[in-house]
C-alpha cells in the first residue's frame, strides 16, 4: 500500500531499525535515532542495489517519487543510478575543488599585489612556480594543513638556499592570510611554521686592502649587465662624489687640488686641513692620522691648510 504524507510524517523510531514501502522499489528508511531516509531497491546486471534518494523531509513523499521515476527511467536505458549520481557527485567536487586550489589562491592573492616592481614580482612568481606549485598547487586549500605547507620549504632548505626558503615560507603565509580574508578558510596554518627553516648564517666580507680596492672599482665602472643595475652604479657614483667625513657630515671636494688618480683613491694628510661642506660652509678638521677614500672617478678632491 503507497504511503501517505501523514503516515510518512507520524512514523516514530522503534527498538529496531524498519521501513515503509511505497511502491516500485522506493521505501522510507526510519533509524533508531528517528532519522528518515528515501530509498530504492533495484537490480542491476543481476546484482541486488541500494539507491539512496534523499533525506526527509529535506524531500517530500511526492519529490521523492519523482526521483525514483527518474532512476528507473535510467535503468531502463541500462544506466545504473548508483554510477551516474557518483559520477556526478565527482564532477561537481572536481569543479569546486578547481576553484580553490593553492594554485588559484595564490593567483587571486598575487594580482593584488599592483604596485610591485615588474622584476620583483616575476622573482616572486618564478619562485612559487618552482619550489611550491608542484608540491601543493592542486591541493585543495581548506585541506592543506602546516605539515603539507612545509614540504616544499623543507626541499628548498635541503638544496641549501636558506634565503630562498624563508622568503617561500613567507609567501605561503601571505597566501593563506588572503584565504583567510577571502573567508576560503578559518585560520592560517601557515603561521605554525615560525621557527622550522634554518636562518642563513650572516657572513661578514673581509674589509679589503689598500691596493685590493681598485679592481673592483674597475669592474663596477666597465659593468655591462642588467640596466637597472648599471643606474644604481651610477646614481651610486654621483653620491660618490661627497666624500664622508670623520663626524659623519658630508662635504665636497672642490677647489684647485689634483685630481683623483685612475685607482679612484685619495687621501687626506695628517694635521688640520680645510674642507668646502656641500652647502658651502668650510669646515676645519684635524686629521690624526691619513685618511684613505676610495670616491667616485668624476670627483676632484683638494685640502687647503688651516690659517687658523
Amino acid at each position: 500500500m503507497p504511503l501517505t504524507d501523514t503516515k510518512v510524517k507520524n512514523a516514530k523510531p522503534l527498538e529496531k531499525e524498519y521501513k515503509l514501502t511505497d511502491g516500485f522499489g522506493m521505501f522510507l528508511r526510519v533509524t533508531l535515532k528517528g532519522s528518515k531516509y528515501w530509498q530504492m531497491a533495484y537490480r542491476f546486471e543481476g546484482k541486488q542495489k541500494i539507491f539512496s534518494i534523499s533525506v526527509y523531509p529535506a524531500v517530500s513523499l511526492a519529490d521523492a517519487r519523482e526521483l525514483r521515476d527518474q532512476a528507473r527511467k535510467l535503468l531502463a536505458q541500462g544506466i545504473d543510478p548508483n554510477a551516474k549520481k557518483q559520477a556526478e557527485v565527482k564532477e561537481l567536487k572536481a569543479k569546486r575543488d578547481k576553484t580553490r586550489t593553492f594554485t588559484v589562491v595564490a593567483k587571486t592573492w598575487f594580482a593584488t599585489k599592483t604596485r610591485w616592481p615588474e622584476d620583483y614580482g616575476d622573482a616572486v612568481w618564478k619562485r612559487l612556480e618552482t619550489y611550491v606549485f608542484p608540491a601543493i598547487g592542486d591541493k585543495d586549500i581548506a585541506e592543506l594543513d602546516t605539515g603539507d605547507l612545509l614540504v616544499p620549504v623543507k626541499k628548498v632548505e635541503a638544496l641549501g638556499y636558506l634565503e630562498v626558503a624563508m622568503r617561500i615560507q613567507q609567501y605561503i603565509t601571505a597566501i593563506l592570510r588572503h584565504a583567510v580574508q577571502q573567508k576560503l578558510i578559518r585560520h592560517n596554518p601557515a603561521y605554525d611554521m615560525e621557527g622550522a627553516v634554518q636562518k642563513p648564517q650572516t657572513e661578514h666580507r673581509p674589509a679589503l686592502e689598500l691596493e685590493e680596492i681598485p679592481q673592483p672599482l674597475k669592474k663596477i665602472a666597465e659593468y655591462k649587465g642588467r640596466r637597472l643595475t648599471i643606474l644604481a652604479i651610477q646614481l651610486n657614483r654621483e653620491c660618490c662624489r661627497f666624500i664622508p667625513c670623520l663626524n659623519g657630515l658630508l662635504v665636497q671636494p672642490e677647489g684647485d687640488g689634483a685630481s683623483v688618480d685612475e685607482s679612484f683613491i685619495v687621501r687626506v694628510p695628517v694635521g688640520d686641513s680645510e674642507l668646502l661642506l656641500c652647502h658651502g660652509i668650510t669646515f676645519v678638521v684635524r686629521m690624526m692620522r691619513d685618511q684613505i677614500l676610495p670616491v667616485g672617478k668624476s670627483s676632484i678632491y683638494s685640502t687647503k691648510p688651516s690659517t687658523e
